[in-house]
């Protein structure tokens, strides 16, 4: 059976069971509960494939993969993370896939724990469909993500400034500027100091913006390099705040509401009581 359509039918199996695979102390999952729900369905087709070791190994496995990919997607969401960030984040991802398919390659499958807990004691075969997905898997991100999967130095001056031996190509003003400031002591302390603020950020942007006073040319250069929106998450985020302002009983979304509700600047409330005078008594 192809992939796409195994893929397919464990979505919609899972998505009509509210996206959560029901699993029980003896085994990975309840088929007996999915089987019934299923026919409930008039799903048959597929509520017979429950019956079938190879079937259940299958969607074992994608149970751990689609885990495996929920993991990386939550990763790549929250403030304060740049483009260098997740470029690490998704070229760590592929290496994994290619690792992975050398430990298929010699049986072990560690790695996608409910699959190694459903075959443990059960002789299925299913090597070479894992193998094949992890293959097509890895040429999908080849195709989508391209060069930014080959390793690169390119971006290192960013990441650690003070470490840096030879400088990439950069304009002049930049390339000067960045050399007063590597020779200063007290930026290296201020490197170090946001290094342990703000641990789970490769490419500190914080410094960066830090210094932009004493260095504009160079900390402009940088920031225009990290601050390209990477990931759709903070559009998401707005529509999820949309989804909370306007509903059927308030269904009118003022833009200020919206503003407010997206902004991560803390009001000043004592300012602005401060501000208005309190109606005074009659």
């Amino acid at each position: 059976m192809k992939w796409v359509l195994i893929t397919r039918d464990y979505y919609c199996s899972q998505k009509c069971v509210g996206c959560h695979v029901v699993k029980y102390s003896s085994g990975f999952m309840n088929c007996k509960k999915i089987v019934t729900f299923l026919q409930k369905q008039e799903h048959l087709a597929l509520s017979e494939k429950f019956g079938q070791e190879k079937f259940i190994a299958n969607v074992a496995y994608l149970a751990d993969i689609f885990d495996s990919l929920n993991c990386l997607n939550q990763s790549m969401q929250g403030s304060g993370f740049t483009i260098l960030d997740y470029i690490a984040k998704i070229t760590a991802f592929y290496k994994k896939l290619i690792l992975w398919q050398s430990y298929v390659k010699r049986n072990e499958f560690d790695m996608f724990p409910e699959l190694q807990q459903y075959i443990v004691d059960r002789d299925v075969a299913i090597q070479d469909t894992i193998l094949g997905h992890l293959q097509q898997l890895s040429k999908k991100f080849e195709h989508y993500y391209g060069n930014i999967l080959t390793p690169s130095k390119e971006h290192d001056w960013i990441i650690d400034p003070f470490s840096i031996v030879d400088l990439p190509k950069l304009p002049l003003r930049v390339a000067e500027e960045f050399t007063e400031m590597t020779a200063d002591a007290s930026n290296r302390i201020s490197f170090n100091i946001f290094k342990v603020k703000y641990p789970k950020v490769s490419a500190n942007i914080y410094f960066w913006v830090s210094i932009h006073s004493t260095y504009p040319t160079m900390s402009n250069f940088v920031i225009q390099l990290l601050i390209p929106f990477s990931t759709t998450w903070l559009c998401e985020a707005g529509f999820s705040s949309m989804s909370i302002l306007k509903t059927r009983h308030r269904n009118r979304l003022e833009e200020h509401e919206m503003r407010l509700s997206l902004c991560k600047v803390k009001p000043r409330l004592k300012k602005l009581v401060d501000s208005i005078q309190a109606q005074p008594s009659h």
